[in-house]
């Protein structure tokens, strides 16, 4: 059997509620509330208050998250601008170089009595037994065999020995095939310019009665021997005397040249085009006899009479 206040129970909890919600609201602003309130808050002050810390140290800890991402970011950026940057001082300093190149050629081809033509270095071809390089001028540009071939600052590095069409091969002064005269500018002594695969070159053959001094520059003397053809100008600079060596026999003497250019890290050189040395002649070669006799025995042929035209 029910009871029958079961239904009204609800009804008198959610009443007592209410009641209990009235007398607080009227009974909130009295003394004794209120310093229950202030006690309440005091005690839950502390947890309130670490609560409040650890939101803010976990908010914290994400924006630092958020910001070291985005400080990573900005420095990859600026990792790849920094290289972008040093590339193109890299290419600055190519660029700054070769211009230097370029302006110590030209201030040289002005300065040359001879024509000459600008040429690349593409090749080289050094070896225990030769000193050789390639440069892209040839035939096209007039360059011929024996011509002289310059640094950009106008000393001599070697000779032209093959051409051909846009290119040459040219011989160096370290090769040991080469033999250059040379004349000492300080005491006009000369000897023979010889290469020895490095640095710095053979001076050999120097009369005993000449003198040689250490720091002297080494030129060229504009001769090879007698009857021959010089095929290099004279008072091209070669390098300086670094070593005088007295020879064993007492009638020559020696020494060593250190060249005025890097044979070895040549890039652009000058090619001497017009330069027509002087046949030297034999003082005391005899002339042939027979040299203005007609050795043709066919007889010349017979001229035709002219024919005057007189005016009446």
């Amino acid at each position: 059997m029910l009871n029958p206040s079961t239904p009204r129970r609800p009804v008198v909890i959610y009443g007592l509620m209410l009641l209990f919600a009235l007398i607080l609201l009227v009974a909130g602003g009295t003394a004794p509330v209120r310093e229950l309130r202030n006690g309440v808050r005091f005690a839950f002050g502390p947890v309130q208050e670490v609560l409040a810390e650890g939101s803010r140290a976990v908010g914290s800890i994400f924006s630092a998250f958020a910001e070291i991402d985005q400080l990573r970011q900005e420095n990859s950026v600026l990792v790849a601008r920094v290289a972008e940057l040093e590339q193109g001082v890299a290419q600055l300093e190519v660029l700054r170089s070769e211009n230097a190149r370029l302006t110590e050629l030209l201030g040289t081809r002005k300065e040359l009595d001879f024509d000459s033509v600008a040429a690349t270095v593409v090749q080289r071809n050094p070896s225990q037994f030769e000193r050789l390089i390639t440069i892209d001028r040839g035939t096209e540009a007039g360059v011929e065999v024996n011509d002289a071939v310059l640094a950009p600052g106008g000393s001599l590095v070697g000779v032209v020995t093959e051409v051909y069409r846009g290119g040459s091969s040219v011989r160096l002064l370290s090769d040991t095939r080469s033999l250059v005269i040379g004349l000492a500018s300080g005491t006009r002594a000369t000897g023979e310019v010889i290469g020895d695969l490095s640095q710095p070159l053979k001076l050999e053959k120097v009369a005993a009665t000449e003198k040689l001094e250490v720091g002297d520059t080494v030129l060229t003397a504009g001769q090879l021997v007698t009857g021959v053809r010089s095929i290099l100008p004279k008072g091209l600079v070669i390098g300086t005397i670094v070593d005088v060596v007295e020879g064993s026999d007492g009638f020559t003497r020696s020494g060593r040249i250190l060249p005025a250019a890097d044979l070895e890290r040549l890039e652009t050189v000058l090619v001497v085009t017009s330069y027509e040395g002087p046949r030297i002649t034999d003082p005391t070669a005899t002339d042939d006899p027979f040299a203005d006799e007609v050795t043709d025995p066919s007889p010349a042929p017979a001229r035709a009479p002219s024919q005057a035209t007189f005016e009446p």
